[in-house]
């Protein structure tokens, strides 16, 4: 008598059937490589079996589950098919990584007397940034208080609901603090905030440090400030959410800013102007750390956005926009362009240089001269539905452009709340998942951290939404 066999959640028929010749399916792929992976959420790929031969057939299954049942998982629609020529069936499995780090499984699907090895790998990331790690508290007098807002957001594109601990200064007598964190489920893209005080028992320097626990993840946070003598009011600090691993930026909504490194803390970067109210920006980008090459403050509403990628060549200009969604004009030359909003001439750019449209501009974007060879990208937020959409939440939010050439052995690590758009300029460079994106490329990632495993310079362009701003 037939039976039914279940094997960790994968379910084959088993049934008598006689003999069959070598080689009558095929199966493909059988090394599965999954994409970095957020724990919490789920990756699939399938395997296909095929009837090679020109016969219908009625093949017996076994196996297919994954040794690792902890990370990978799967089903298959396989069992009890019969299959005229050409007729296929697929296991489709599941990479859901349940903690950070590389995982590697393997399973061996049986057909009637073949077996075929499947191999099977991916990386999980953790779904949480907790920016910033360092609280540098203003001058704060004796008896009055100062926050700042250390801000952990959900970057997954799934629901969670994380354990959170410790999280209370080290020194509770100059510092202190609460959260509104403990038992929340996070959406995708949403926040919560550990608030921290400083408030100076004494004049004179303040130190202390802090660990909070989110699930298997430990994220240290320092603090320090100056306690002063006097009567002076409460002061109050607020740091958005960095777009870098070691910056805190707030931006000017009405500023329009050229390059300066990310490391570099600034509510605003000056820029020069010229007659006729042409704003320069600071000269294309060099070796080194990586370069703000445009910021902005954009006013989202609720629901799901995504970044939009248009490439300008030679044929392309002039760029005209009318009533634009908020977005970048990047530059990667030679020639210099002249953006106007308006009839004002907004911005001259040359290459490794941008200018942020702000959302509602009329305006358009040429080479000085005509005929000039110029080429660049326009970046744009658009409504958006899909795994590359995101939700910021209705709020205003810092958005940066960062630029980067990096040289061989050099990487760039850029943190946001939400998935970032990355273009190639030039050369190669490697994600941290191991994905090798060539020159050209154009991809939303959740997180971005590159490599330069070449042997010539490699030039990138990261969009990145922070936190909000007042």
């Amino acid at each position: 008598m037939a039976s039914l066999a279940a094997v960790a959640g994968l379910c084959v028929w088993v049934a008598p059937s006689p003999a069959r010749a070598a080689g009558e399916f095929t199966v493909s792929p059988t090394s599965l490589s999954f994409p970095a992976t957020f724990v919490g959420a789920t990756s699939s790929i399938g395997v296909t079996i095929t009837n090679a031969s020109n016969a219908t057939l009625s093949p017996n299954f076994s196996g297919g589950a994954p040794l690792d049942a902890a990370n990978f998982g799967g089903s298959q629609n396989c069992a009890g098919k019969t299959f005229a020529p050409g007729d296929t069936c697929t296991f489709t499995y599941e990479f859901e990584p349940s903690s950070p780090g590389g995982h590697s499984s393997s399973t061996t699907i049986g057909i009637d007397s073949d077996n075929f090895s499947i191999s099977m790998s991916g990386e999980g990331l953790f779904p949480f940034t907790v920016s910033p790690p360092t609280l540098a508290f203003p001058g704060t007098p004796v008896g009055q208080t100062s926050t700042i807002p250390v801000i952990i957001t959900n970057i997954s594109n799934a629901s969670q609901s994380p354990n959170f601990s410790g999280g209370a200064p080290i020194d509770p007598t100059h510092f202190g603090g609460s959260q509104d964190c403990a038992g929340k489920t996070f959406g995708p893209g949403d926040t919560c905030t550990f608030t921290y005080e400083f408030k100076p028992a004494a004049a004179g320097p303040w130190s202390s440090t802090t660990t909070i626990g989110v699930d298997s993840e430990n994220f240290a946070i320092s603090m320090s400030g100056t306690g002063t003598d006097g009567n002076a009011t409460t002061t109050s600090s607020s740091t958005s959410t960095s777009t870098s691993t070691s910056t805190t930026t707030t931006t000017d909504p009405n500023v329009q800013t050229g390059p300066a490194d990310v490391t570099t803390t600034s509510s605003a970067i000056p820029s020069s102007t010229v007659a006729g109210g042409i704003e320069i920006v600071p000269g294309p980008l060099a070796e080194g750390p990586a370069q703000v090459i445009a910021q902005g403050v954009v006013e989202f509403p609720a629901g799901a956005v995504g970044w939009d990628h248009e490439t300008l060549d030679a044929a392309g200009w002039p760029v005209s926009f009318t009533d634009t969604s908020a977005s970048f004009v990047a530059i990667d030359g030679p020639d210099a362009v002249l953006v106007s909003i308006g009839s004002a001439s907004s911005a001259l750019l040359d290459a490794g240089e941008a200018f942020f449209l702000p959302a509602g501009s009329s305006g358009s974007a040429s080479p000085m001269s005509d005929g000039a060879a110029s080429a660049g990208h326009r970046i744009t937020f658009v409504g958006a539905s899909g795994p590359s959409a995101f939700t910021p939440g209705p709020a205003r939010r810092d958005v940066n452009l960062i630029g980067d050439t990096l040289a061989p052995g050099e990487s760039l690590q850029v943190i946001s709340p939400f998935p970032m758009l990355v273009i190639v300029i030039a050369g190669d460079v490697t994600t941290g998942g191991g994905q090798v994106l060539a020159e050209g490329s154009v991809l939303t990632l959740p997180t971005v951290s590159l490599d330069n495993a070449g042997t010539a310079d490699a030039v990138v362009l990261v969009a990145a939404v922070g936190g909000p701003v007042p």
